[in-house]
């Protein structure tokens, strides 16, 4: 029955099959349930346990398999999108972390475009922990711990995405002005990454803000951008005007230096100033990743 059906498809149907079994199933029954050999689904299995979609418990010389906690195998993409935002944020408020990073895995699996992931996904689960801070209802340390939550299951699902023709030729610098846009600058690397970009994410940089950053800059924009082949986007996240009108002129000064083919994109509240000089100025994580990939294609051209 499941001969010639690609990995999403396999998956799913496992994952049903578990779940009208809650106290497990050994490979051998799922084989016959399934009709698959089972050698062919063993590795399936190992795949889908790495993923989190199964589990695997011992008993006795034999394996019980179990559905995972938070499987994306029941989804489907691109409807699933606003499935997966709900299941994501309800992991990521409880706290739920190896869960969280399952279904993120699991989604990237299932077909999930990284870039929407982020988009629909992640970046509305942080701006919903954020309301909960401003309003009073988590402190400090739970927001620090959804964010590491958050943190690590970005890295789950550009380790799932990952590449290895990052083209050279398309590189991105990412970095956050402060510490509540750290997720942000960690979800734009990953959805680039996730389109085979050579992408940089430099964290948290309000600790280097000196005089001398923009020389700071400088020296890595010509230690990532190697012959200043290609295109380079420097995209800056802040949570304040403040922020966004500091870095635009110190990344902005080392740019200059730089040379052709680099850009300056500016993500976070501007407040309507025209002023700031970059190529590209929003407070939307889509915009910033379709800019990007639409300035790199229109210089390819």
């Amino acid at each position: 029955m499941a001969r010639g059906y690609g990995a999403a498809r396999v998956r799913r149907m496992v994952v049903e099959a578990l779940a009208g079994s809650p106290a497990g199933m050994t490979g051998s029954d799922l084989s016959k349930r399934l009709g698959m050999s089972r050698i062919t689904l063993a590795r399936y299995l190992d795949t889908f346990a790495a993923e989190g979609a199964v589990r695997r418990r011992g008993a006795g010389p034999a394996s019980l398999w179990m559905a995972g906690g938070a499987s994306a195998a029941a989804l489907e993409f691109p409807e699933g999108y606003a499935e997966a935002q709900k299941r994501y944020e309800e992991l990521v408020t409880s706290c739920a972390e190896d869960d969280a990073c399952a279904l993120v895995r699991g989604c990237v699996s299932s077909g999930a475009s990284p870039a929407r992931l982020m988009v629909e996904v992640v970046v509305p689960a942080a701006a919903r922990v954020r309301r909960a801070y401003d309003d009073g209802r988590i402190g400090n340390s739970e927001l620090a711990l959804m964010r590491g939550i958050m943190s690590s299951s970005i890295r789950a699902a550009s380790d799932t995405a990952a590449r290895p023709d990052a083209d050279p030729m398309r590189t991105a610098v990412l970095m956050a002005a402060d510490p509540a846009s750290t997720v942000l600058c960690e979800a734009a690397a990953a959805a680039l990454r996730g389109g085979g970009w050579s992408a940089h994410a430099l964290g948290d940089m309000s600790s280097s803000i000196n005089v001398l950053l923009d020389m700071d800059l400088q020296r890595l924009f010509s230690r990532v951008w190697r012959g200043r082949r290609g295109f380079m986007a420097v995209c800056v996240f802040s949570d304040s005007e403040e922020g966004m009108n500091f870095f635009a002129e110190s990344a902005g000064s080392a740019l200059a230096r730089a040379g052709r083919g680099a850009r300056l994109v500016l993500c976070g509240p501007s407040g309507g100033k025209a002023d700031l000089k970059a190529d590209l100025v929003t407070d939307d994580l889509g915009d910033v990743l379709q800019w990007v990939q639409t300035s790199y294609e229109s210089r390819a051209g």
